[in-house]
């Protein structure tokens, strides 16, 4: 009795404190939804991507890996009156603890609070030697855990390795004078990586308006220019001035001269004002276009000219000046840009600029085919030229709208809000793409900037969902995974245990291959190209070959009953002991009979045109196996390499011509043979292709081993 009253007493206890605990400890906030900010175009590395693939890179190439697992700064390792302090970094951590961020996540965050990163170890830097003797930063923190990153301001306060980056770059500019290589240590080299991972953050969250923000890339274009004008340009337009008189050459100069005078003194002062370095440069951008345009107007009516007096040597110096005021203009349009993006920023927009469509779209030139996020969200009317303004202000204020409802992080509909803060934002960013794209056609010079234009063009809506896929299914991770599970599989099977491994590991290997093959589809149909074009697709193909190969001949006693019938059979003129073997008799055999030719020359044609025919890749005409030799040159040696390499590669054509067209044949029907063979060896004793399956083991284990050391040589390394 008294058991059963406490047990009624404390179900009653239960039932009002459960209630009350539940109503204290709130269920967790709900999750961001991401998916409009990974889908936003961007354009990195010559390319137009989502937003979703950069920020892989850029989180990679700053925290060491994609999606890292960080955590606040210790209490007695943060500066508490600086900005950034603990307190702003438990707003990151409301908890305390360490937490995994997406790419996605962290660049967003990056980008709308960066002063409470300051404190937080998120620059990867795991290296014994470089902590201790270069940062003079502990090894483990008071739990005892191994610390693997460090936070910009404790690396912008180590002053022994700011030191030692000054010496490594003395060491490295002397080896370079005097012809020889410079091998740094491994310490130095992981210096120098999170020196780049360090300044990669800081040209990430680079804000103009910031006066005392570190403007490498404004720097850097401003002395550019600089050189430019006075070596360059400057003395030959006094000579062209005693040469022809000509008023509005000599008012263009003052106005260059005028404006690069304030922009130097600009960059002397402690204070950056932002609107003083609009105001010049957008007047050296004006300034530097107009003069450019005065000299080709004079060249072209020299050169137009019947006047027998005109000298070679007034026509050399018009064309000379064409150029180099060409190439002025085109330094201070990148420096107009330089003003908001501080090197790779995140650009969003294609650029009205004249000059963005003059080059192949490369990283390293001067004018970028896109304008950066900070260009566009702070930029004034005159950067802006061009670009509708109620667009722009739809951007900037969906922007600043998702800006405020992530840093809310009290409200409890901050996930619904945000979500359609992320989407109108896109959807603003989207019809401003679109809407420049006609004033970007204006800008097209000549035949290459077409293709430049449809390179850098403002992708249609969905476009990039295949690549955000692609990195969400991370499909070479499973590679590596589901192998490694085959070898295990392989490697533990004995005894009784060998039959049901052997097969259990094959199937596993299989599945692994298909993740292979969807990876390598995925990457040609996003690329455009045959993906083996680089080191990393090289390596994955290999592992993918020899997987298969390991494969087909642990297995063949199973498959080859199907696909030699079905081998056998699509030959030219197959014979009737062929049909038989495959089941086909009567009108059947006959239909095959007249019909295997048409379809190999059918298919033969077919890769006749894919191989040897169509381009290998959008950016260039040449095919993969070219039919006729390219000569670079006229040289000897240059022509005997074309003809030898020509020779190989229509060799392998030959090959390919005859091999690929029966296989796809074979498959197809082996296909359709498939049901009726399974039936066959159903009803027969399955022992013998069991054994035989088995004791080939060391072919499937091996090819296995292989692939699971190139698919981890291409994943990690």
């Amino acid at each position: 009795m008294l058991l059963f009253v406490r047990s009624m007493t404390f179900l009653a206890v239960a039932a009002v404190v459960a209630p009350a605990a539940v109503a204290a400890d709130p269920s967790p906030p709900a999750e961001l939804d991401w998916s409009a900010w990974r889908s936003l175009p961007v354009h990195a590395s010559g390319r137009v991507m989502p937003l979703d693939t950069l920020a892989r890179s850029l989180v990679e190439e700053i925290c060491g890996r994609a999606r890292p697992r960080l955590a606040p700064a210790d209490a007695d390792s943060v500066d508490p009156s600086g900005e950034g302090g603990a307190g702003q970094g438990n707003v990151v951590f409301p908890d305390g603890r360490s937490r995994r961020f997406t790419a996605a996540e962290l660049v967003f965050s990056w980008l709308v609070e960066p002063e409470r990163w300051e404190n937080v170890p998120l620059l990867a830097a795991r290296h014994e030697t470089l902590r201790q003797d270069l940062l003079q930063l502990p090894l483990r923190d008071r739990g005892g855990a191994r610390l693997q990153y460090v936070s910009p301001r404790q690396f912008e306060q180590a002053s022994r390795a700011g030191e030692r980056l000054a010496e490594l770059a003395l060491l490295q500019r002397s080896a370079r004078t005097d012809g020889r290589p410079f091998e740094p240590s491994e310490t130095d080299r992981r210096l120098e990586q999170l020196n780049e991972a360090y300044h990669a953050y800081r040209v990430l969250t680079f804000d103009p308006a910031q006066p005392r923000m570190r403007r490498v890339a404004f720097g850097n274009q401003l002395m550019g220019v600089f050189r430019t004008w006075r070596r360059e340009v400057a003395q030959r337009l006094a000579l062209w001035q005693s040469l022809d008189d000509e008023p509005s050459q000599q008012k263009l100069a003052d106005e260059i001269n005028k404006a690069l005078k304030g922009l130097l003194k600009l960059v002397d002062e402690e204070s950056f004002s932002l609107s003083a370095a609009e105001e010049d440069a957008s007047r050296l951008c004006r300034s530097t276009q107009a003069l450019s345009a005065l000299v080709a107007q004079h060249r072209d009516r020299q050169f137009s000219s019947d006047d027998a007096k005109l000298a070679e040597r007034r026509r050399r110096l018009m064309s000379i000046l064409v150029s180099r005021t060409n190439e002025l203009a085109r330094r201070a349009h990148a420096l107009c840009e330089a003003i908001y993006d501080n090197g790779n920023g995140l650009r969003v927009v294609p650029s009205l600029s004249p000059f963005a469509l003059q080059d192949d779209g490369t990283t390293n030139r001067a004018a970028q085919p896109w304008i950066a996020l900070q260009t566009l969200l702070v930029g004034s009317e005159s950067v802006l030229d061009g670009y509708p303004d109620d667009l722009v202000t739809e951007v900037r204020q969906s922007f600043d709208e998702a800006k405020s409802v992530y840093l809310d992080r009290q409200a409890p509909d901050r996930a619904e809000r945000f979500a359609k803060a992320l989407r109108q934002f896109s959807a603003a960013l989207r019809a401003l793409g679109e809407a420049v794209e006609p004033g970007r056609r204006e800008l097209l010079t000549d035949d290459q900037a077409v293709s430049v234009l449809v390179a850098t063009a403002y992708p249609p809506a969905g476009s990039l969902d295949k690549e955000v896929f692609y990195n969400r299914l991370d499909p070479f991770l499973w590679s590596w995974v589901l192998t490694l599970g085959s070898v295990a599989c392989l490697a533990l099977g004995f005894g009784r245990l060998g039959k049901p491994m052997f097969f259990v590991g094959a199937a596993v290997l299989t599945v692994g291959q298909v993740f292979t093959i969807a990876g390598l589809c995925l990457r040609a149909s996003i690329t455009g190209m045959v993906p083996i074009t680089n080191m990393y697709e090289t390596v994955l193909f290999v592992g993918l070959t020899v997987a298969l190969f390991g494969l087909w001949f642990a297995l063949l006693p199973f498959v080859w009953p199907v696909l030699g019938a079905a081998w056998r059979v699509t030959a030219i003129a197959p014979t009737p002991q062929a049909a038989a073997s495959a089941g086909l008799s009567g009108d059947l055999a006959r239909w095959y009979w007249r019909a295997m030719p048409v379809l190999r020359v059918i298919l033969t044609v077919a890769f006749v045109y894919v191989l040897a025919v169509a381009p290998n890749n959008p950016s260039e005409d040449a095919p993969i196996f070219p039919l006729l030799p390219t000569f670079a040159s006229g040289a000897i040696g240059d022509v005997l390499g074309a003809i030898t390499i020509w020779l190989v590669g229509l060799s392998v054509l030959v090959w390919l011509l005859w091999f690929l067209p029966r296989a796809v044949l074979t498959l197809s029907i082996g296909a359709v043979l498939a049901p009726k063979a399974v039936c066959i060896l159903w009803r027969q004793r399955l022992a013998e292709p069991i054994e035989r399956s088995v004791g080939r083991k060391p072919f499937l284990l091996t090819g296995a081993a292989v692939a699971l050391l190139a698919y981890l040589l291409a994943y990690f390394v």
